[in-house]
């Protein structure tokens, strides 16, 4: 079936070995060869004309590693990261670089975000009378550091702090 147009094809262009790195047992790399065939795209407006077959649960397009090693190896990469994941990637069996494993932490979607009630905003100057910024944060996981916060009916605060000169300033949204 074509990835793009979705359209089944029985024509097939050509064959090729294509060689995975799976899951290591008894700390033993495993390689996995297979011959892989590539089809001639039947519709006329689908762009791609040849596709490769994939083996669900096993490949992956454009992927040299097993979707149990790739699993694997973003476990470790969102445990460890960097070079301590890459020495414990190694010592599993399943040799990764750093830059790997970090590529693949950056590739998973962003995990949702829940509702925020209160948030804090800040200003803040990088250098005394120059380059100003403003910041936002989460008051609840502030841990208290803010002077105060009244929660409102509606699930939305303020957040007052000291500005400068003792005077309160306002930096809630409504």
């Amino acid at each position: 079936m074509c990835p793009a147009c979705s359209k089944p094809s029985s024509r097939v262009h050509s064959r090729y070995r294509r060689t995975l790195t799976d899951t290591p047992v008894a700390g033993q790399l495993i390689r996995i060869l297979l011959t892989v065939r590539r089809f001639f795209c039947d519709n006329p407006e689908c762009q791609s004309k040849t596709f490769a077959e994939q083996v669900d649960g096993l490949t992956r397009r454009w992927s040299r590693v097993s979707e149990g090693a790739r699993r694997m190896l973003t476990a470790i990469g969102l445990a460890l990261a960097g070079r301590a994941g890459a020495r414990l990637s190694t010592a599993l069996g399943m040799p990764a670089s750093r830059h790997r494993l970090l590529r693949l932490v950056r590739a998973l979607p962003d995990p949702p975000v829940g509702e925020i009630s209160v948030l804090g905003v800040d200003d803040f100057a990088v250098k005394r009378g120059h380059h100003y910024g403003s910041g936002a944060n989460s008051v609840k996981s502030a841990n208290g550091r803010s002077r105060w916060c009244v929660t409102r009916p509606g699930g939305a605060g303020r957040v007052r702090r000291q500005g400068p000169g003792g005077s309160a300033r306002s930096a809630g949204l409504r």
